[in-house]
């Protein structure tokens, strides 16, 4: 007879994120704290039970988002030394487009969990995933990857003018960049560097806006 060991369970959700809380919580402000918040509240109503599942299934999604970034960043980080000649492009893009696809699912969990939470909980949150800054952006180079071609992959190494020292100074600038021969549609390139910085942060700052409205929220009903 086969034994069967669960070795992830999101119905002991606290137990499971008690051990990564800092790291949780370095993700986004607070977010193991709503947990607690919810636990009490699902005590109290059972029904409202999914709430929790659909909530550490967002945690654990931000957590797919973030590896994905810590790789892509890395690259980044290292490309004065390397200058480009260590990177693999196949594996690039495959995180590029693993990062892109987890970041899209994190904003429908996120309203998924809101939906219900609306539904059946009571506690009314508006979001708005068009509101997040640089949606579009997230959007449309997720589409591309995933429905329509791979880029190409160009390292550009230049001066500019530094814009905080003399007159004479340059600032080197080490890039990766991104754009698409295969479109129906003209597509902008972009840098790898810009496209973490601006998206991670804009989905972070609208979820840690979410956190700070339900906590409110939940203080008032606890």
């Amino acid at each position: 007879m086969m034994a069967e060991r669960v070795i992830f369970d999101i119905t002991n959700s606290k137990d499971y994120l008690n051990g990564d809380r800092d790291y949780y919580n370095g993700l986004a402000a607070n977010c193991v704290e709503l947990l607690d918040d919810l636990l009490i509240l699902i005590e109290r109503t059972p029904i409202l039970k999914q709430l929790e599942y659909r909530y550490v299934n967002l945690l654990v999604m931000l957590r797919f988002v973030d590896v994905e970034y810590g790789y892509l960043k890395d690259i980044v980080d290292n490309l004065r030394r390397t200058k480009g000649q260590e990177i693999c492009p196949v594996e690039l893009l495959m995180h590029l487009k693993n990062y892109l696809v987890h970041i899209d699912s994190f904003i429908d969990y996120l309203d998924g969990f809101l939906e219900v939470l609306d539904e059946d909980g009571d506690i009314h949150c508006r979001f708005d995933r068009k509101a997040i800054q640089e949606f579009e952006l997230i959007n449309e180079t997720r589409n591309q990857i995933h429905h329509e071609s791979l880029p190409t992959v160009d390292y550009n190494h230049y001066s500019i003018a530094s814009a905080h020292a003399d007159l004479g100074a340059r600032q080197e600038v080490y890039e990766i960049r991104f754009r698409w021969p295969l479109t129906k549609q003209p597509v902008d390139s972009i840098d790898l560097d810009t496209l973490l910085r601006t998206t991670k942060d804009a989905v972070t700052n609208q979820f840690e806006k979410v956190i700070m409205y339900l906590k409110s929220e939940m203080k008032n009903r606890l």
